[in-house]
């Protein structure tokens, strides 16, 4: 069965301040949930007691990383822990990794981010896909920081309650346009997490901002980062030993959750059948010079399920243009949920 919210949009977090003012507001906001999602990691791992112990053994150098690389962030988490009342251990577990671990990018999950240039900008569409109850965990997140350096940083995104922003896809005001797709990480390292960089990119300005601030820390996991500005698209296929910059020359891209450049291709497992048949599904529909509509379409797009581009497992959708300040985004299955438009 369809998941849809028939005539309902997505819900909207709008918020400002400094990083930890913006964390406390989202904990505070999705209490609730939060309690839910982290008692569900909670039991998922096991009923062990000390279980934090066990996970800052297991993260414990990842989060000194991220606490030395992109302090604000860590500081952000850490507060929405605090307001929410929940262990800010196992709310780290879930931004080190995954949104939803129990389900590695290795089995049945993933996402799809297809883009298309024209002469007036880059179309750009995401399928958002996770365990179905996180239809439920999914909101749009429209934010305004204060970052480092007394700059501001806006954005607009689909987000999990239990994740910084950035896994999924978004706009920020410089029109630079961020989608993430998980990746096999399979030399594990210590660095940064993704979901943390993938946070960090929010605030770039450009797209060599971003480019520059991926190598230039170290990475702990792995991802794809499809970065789209005014007519320019350059995809990032990160691991935490490895990075591959490739700037899209042809005018219609698509990536799911297996590596395509050959140097990192090789080293990894060999890619899910789940994610060959959405990839191979997206490059047959996606041309250059497409409308939004015609995006619409092809994400809405059902040809061989269970791994169709939407299927059950897709929560969310999301489109944008590189020419506008604005997104559509979609609450449940493209081709039965509810299309918005939010602005900055």
């Amino acid at each position: 069965m369809a998941k849809s919210r028939s005539g309902a949009g997505l819900p909207v977090l709008r918020v400002q301040g400094s990083p930890t003012e913006v964390g406390r507001a989202i904990g505070e906001t999705f209490r609730a949930k939060l309690a839910e999602v982290v008692e569900s990691t909670r039991e998922m791992i096991g009923t062990l007691t000390g279980v934090e112990a066990l996970i800052r053994d297991k993260l414990g150098a990842r989060l000194a990383s991220a606490q030395r690389y992109v302090p604000e962030l860590y500081a952000q988490l850490a507060a929405t822990a605090e307001a929410a009342g929940v262990s800010f251990e196992l709310l780290a577990y879930l931004n080190a990794g995954g949104y939803r671990p129990e389900v590695p990018v290795g089995g049945t999950g993933g996402c799809t981010s297809i883009v298309s240039r024209g002469a007036d900008g880059v179309v750009v569409g995401h399928n958002e896909d996770a365990e179905p109850s996180g239809l439920e965990d999914l909101y749009l997140i429209d934010a305004t920081v204060q970052v480092p350096g007394g700059r501001r940083s806006r954005f607009l995104g689909l987000n999990y309650v239990q994740t910084l922003p950035g896994v999924s896809a978004t706009l920020n005001e410089h029109g630079l346009i961020v989608l993430s797709d998980a990746l096999e990480d399979f030399e594990p390292g210590e660095g940064v997490p993704t979901d943390f960089l993938a946070r960090a990119l929010l605030d770039q300005e450009t797209i060599d901002g971003a480019v520059a601030f991926v190598r230039g820390v170290p990475r702990g996991g792995a991802s794809n980062f499809l970065l789209v500005q005014g007519q320019r698209i350059v995809n990032l296929e990160v691991a935490s030993e490895r990075l591959e910059v490739r700037e899209i020359l042809e005018d219609s891209f698509a990536h799911s959750n297996h590596y395509l450049e050959p140097a990192l291709a090789c080293l990894a497992e060999a890619p899910r059948q789940h994610s060959v048949q959405r990839l191979t599904r997206a490059r047959e529909l996606v041309t250059p010079a497409l409308r939004i509509e015609q995006m619409k379409h092809i994400l809405a797009d059902r040809q061989g399920p269970p791994d169709s581009l939407c299927r059950d497992r897709t929560v969310g959708a999301f489109i944008g243009h590189s020419a506008r300040r604005e997104v559509e985004v979609c609450w449940g299955e493209p081709d039965s949920g509810t299309w918005t438009v939010h602005a900055l």
